[in-house]
């Protein structure tokens, strides 16, 4: 597959490059913000080369491509620089855009903001509007989409402050369960590998992204609120400063900065007591860096050029430091305590219920981009509790789509639907990433999908009749299993048994119950 033909034709065929306000990537998806959402349509992309499907969702246009989605998203990202800086549009890409537009962030998964100059219609793309549409904005004048829900736009932010950080949560979950396995592998030979200078490194190196969650919080929010970047970080970084998170934790002694008092803490969890820390907390650093971005534009705006580039900077540390220490952080602390307390209140009344709901929903939630929201919970209960259980039951729904995809696969006669539908059972199982099952085969011959979200509710359950936990926050597949194991081998055989429900349960339900075949126009489209 040549990834620069895909992009050029996912580009033409979603409007151009004069359509697009930006666009991002998650792990399977290219997640485009369109000025018209009336240009594409979903039938011609989900045709397209690469494309597995088409969601609208969160005020976003998702093409879902799969684990080729990166190199897809690195082709548009350079066509798009190209149509910047005036080097011309590829053969058959959009129509190239007026330059001096602002340069993209060389991240993969950052925004990519396209000029706003006047949309002229792409190749292929007809100038001309449907019945009834809008006509197209002329030069000057503001898109022709309505304004998104205030709900669709927080879900679009939570996945770009989130989605960047997926892969570094998952290496860290992967070296957290191989410890973990080769630890109580070798306690049977009498062998204390935790003492070991290897153990404590590559320990350390698993947990730097949750201690340290803050500057990376920081560094994806500035991304996401359009602010300075490395002002983030130094904001993230002061709360996790050791010497800032003794005087934080030390609530004997008051302190105050500028005269107010920072607040301080301790609650009793169960038997102990924790104390207030910065440290591996999620949503305080959020608060500040919203209100960051908030300030800043106005300081822009009122702060002569010639002492901007120092007056802005100092001004933000000066008021935003003060403001988080004694206002945000608290009320983040507090909002994750409160979100903290009604999971574990759910899970309190009933954590077979609670697993169902989870194992069997949130292969519901990724076909509408909606799980990205509930990482934050997952995330704050580590930070709180140093164990979460929301993506051991998100990983009985994981197997289960890889499970049902198996089933697809051994049923079918369609030679180029079973390559698919492997290939999604490989995905989903061992690296815990199921789109290209669901939107492959699951969602498309809908039987399927059914019997995923069924077995993925029985495996969560039979989890939660095990009350499984992991130490670590880790994408669930074959590779992290051990990540369950740390709170014994009992908890572990739970995980095991809920894994094993969702996968084999989903295949042979899906044997056993069939589906619709795919007409013969269908059969074979997206087979790469």
């Amino acid at each position: 597959m040549d990834k620069r033909r895909v992009a050029e034709t996912i580009l033409n065929l979603v409007g151009g490059a004069d359509n697009v306000k930006e666009v991002t990537h998650c792990f399977t998806r290219l997640r485009f913000v369109l000025k018209d959402e009336r240009i594409p349509k979903d039938e011609e992309v989900s045709r397209a080369e690469g494309v597995i499907s088409v969601v609208r969702a969160g005020g976003q246009y998702q093409v879902v491509c799969g684990t080729k989605v990166q190199g897809i998203y690195q082709e548009l990202e350079d066509i798009l620089r190209e149509k910047r800086s005036g080097g011309g549009a590829p053969s058959g890409a959009a129509p190239t855009s007026s330059p001096g537009a602002t340069p993209t962030s060389s991240s993969g998964a950052t925004p990519t903001p396209l000029p706003g100059a006047s949309p002229t219609p792409a190749s292929g793309v007809s100038p001309t509007p449907a019945p009834g549409a809008s006509p197209a904005p002329t030069p000057g004048a503001s898109p022709t989409s309505p304004r998104r829900p205030i709900g669709d736009l927080i879900l679009q932010k939570v996945a770009e402050i989130f989605t960047p950080l997926i892969p570094a949560i998952a290496a860290s979950g992967l070296i957290k369960g191989l410890l973990t396995a080769a630890r109580l592998l070798l306690e049977r030979y009498g062998i204390d590998l935790a003492a070991t200078d290897t153990y404590v490194i590559l320990n350390a190196a698993s947990q730097v992204i949750f201690y340290f969650m803050p500057i990376f919080l920081a560094m994806t929010c500035a991304k996401a609120f359009r602010c300075n970047r490395v002002m983030a970080m130094v904001v993230g970084a002061s709360l996790v400063y050791p010497q800032m998170d003794a005087l934080i934790q030390n609530t004997e002694q008051a302190t105050t900065i500028f005269g107010l008092p920072v607040l301080k803490n301790a609650w009793q969890i169960g038997s102990s007591v924790k104390v207030f820390s910065y440290t591996e907390s999620v949503i305080p650093i959020i608060l500040a860096i919203l209100c960051m971005a908030v300030l800043e534009r106005w300081l822009t705006r009122v702060i002569p050029e010639i002492v901007r580039l120092i007056a802005v900077p100092g001004l933000e540390l000066l008021v935003i430091l003060p403001l988080t220490l004694v206002v945000l952080g608290p009320v983040g602390i507090y909002v994750g305590n409160g979100i903290q307390y009604l999971y574990d209140t759910m899970m309190g009344f009933s954590t077979v219920l609670g697993g169902a709901l989870v194992g069997g929903l949130w292969g519901v939630c990724v076909i509408f981009g909606a799980h990205r929201a509930l990482l934050p919970i997952g995330l704050n209960d580590v930070a709180v509790n140093g164990r979460q259980n929301l993506l051991a039951f998100a990983g009985a729904a994981n197997f289960a789509q890889g499970g049902a995809a198996l089933g697809v696969c051994l049923k079918t006669g369609n030679r180029e639907l079973r390559q698919i539908a492997a290939s999604a059972a490989l995905t989903a199982s061992v690296v815990g990433v199921t789109e290209p099952a669901i939107y492959g085969c699951n969602l498309r011959l809908k039987k399927p999908m059914v019997c995923a979200v069924i077995c993925g509710a029985v495996g969560g359950a039979v989890m939660g009749i095990g009350n499984v936990y992991g130490d670590a926050f880790a994408n669930n597949g074959v590779l992290t299993v051990f990540t369950y194991a740390a709170y014994g081998m009992t908890r572990f055989a739970f995980y095991l048994a809920g894994i094993g429900a969702a996968f084999f349960g989903a295949a042979a339900l899906t044997y056993l119950v069939g589906f619709e075949e795919l007409p013969a126009s269908d059969r074979g489209q997206n087979g790469e």
